[in-house]
């Protein structure tokens, strides 16, 4: 390199226009990229403040980005929600097979019981009651018709 050698500097540049005046000015794609994230100001030749703004594209992406979320975590708590019904349609109609069947078992007890059969002993009375009192005494028919009706 000789006295009179310019030195040679390589850089991308990127064109813009002042948004001021209209001048078009250059800047190296570093700088530019720089002001494109941080949204700091740059300055055009003749001393106009500009800036990098969200254009309208990337605020509506963004904005698309963000309900996609939204829509994504109500899928999600639908689907939760799908699950928690489905189980609860189950409980429900296991705990009304169970009521049916304890209805049955006590329509079957009370038959028995009209046609004068003990719940307890099994055996067949004309005077139920009376047998109830002497051979049964403390028979509570509020506390055994569980235990009664799961028996039959």
């Amino acid at each position: 390199m000789g006295i009179f050698d310019t030195p040679t500097l390589h850089a991308a540049l990127v064109l813009v226009d002042c948004a001021s005046c209209g001048i078009p000015f250059a800047m190296t794609e570093l700088l530019s990229n720089r002001r494109l994230e941080d949204g700091k100001a740059f300055f055009c030749p003749n001393g106009h403040n500009n800036v990098y703004k969200v254009s309208e594209t990337q605020k509506l992406r963004d904005q698309n980005a963000s309900l996609t979320h939204q829509l994504e975590q109500k899928a999600a708590a639908l689907a939760s929600e799908r699950r928690r019904l489905s189980e609860e349609q189950a409980s429900h109609k296991s705990t009304v097979n169970r009521l049916n069947g304890t209805r049955g078992a006590l329509t079957r007890v009370k038959r028995r019981v009209a046609a004068g059969r003990c719940p307890c002993c099994s055996n067949q009375f004309k005077d139920l009651e009376r047998h109830m009192k002497n051979q049964h005494p403390k028979w509570d028919p509020d506390a055994h018709a569980e235990a009664l009706a799961a028996a039959v």
